[in-house]
């Protein structure tokens, strides 16, 4: 019996360039870019969940959400810009009007998490309503790194990638 002939499938990329693809993504979240990156986060995360903490005083949850991702988006994008993607140069309003574009896209979508967290559970415990809190900003974080490290900050992750090589 003749074995069959494996036939490639239309837009199928070849095992070596998926080998390669992935070995391109390990290095791009295994650099001193990316590391930076989760520091400033988790250091940002704090000052967030405090901001949410206090203004859930006299704010709705939504609202609270909103005014801690304010509170936390001039810090963040200054040492992203500084320490993460060691930025010094360039248009500072052109990248701050771009990160701001990213964190009012990762506002709405850790708002739509929060809402839709808060729609199942209408009145959750606080510590539960935090840690859902917590996870929605984690969403609109990924979507930052990515959006800064491909949009705002493109030639860091072009220097990044090649010391790597």
């Amino acid at each position: 019996m003749q074995a069959a002939a494996v036939r490639p499938t239309l837009g199928a990329k070849p095992r070596s360039s998926r080998a390669d693809e992935l070995r391109r993504l390990g290095r791009r979240f295994f650099t001193r870019e990316f590391w930076c990156f989760v520091v400033v986060g988790l250091i940002c995360t704090v000052l967030y969940l405090l901001a949410y903490r206090f203004s859930r005083v006299s704010l709705p949850p939504l609202g609270a959400n909103v005014l801690a991702l304010a509170c936390t988006a001039g810090p963040n994008f200054t040492a992203n810009r500084i320490l993460t993607f060691q930025v010094r140069s360039g248009s500072v309003l052109r990248q701050g009007g771009q990160d701001v574009v990213f964190y009012i896209v990762g506002m709405a979508a850790s708002s739509l998490a929060l809402a839709t967290f808060l729609f199942v559970w209408a009145s959750p415990p606080r510590p539960v309503e935090y840690m859902a809190a917590l996870g929605s900003i984690g969403f609109s974080t990924v979507i930052r790194y990515v959006a800064m490290s491909n949009w705002v900050f493109p030639a860091s992750l072009k220097r990044s990638l090649s010391a790597h090589k």
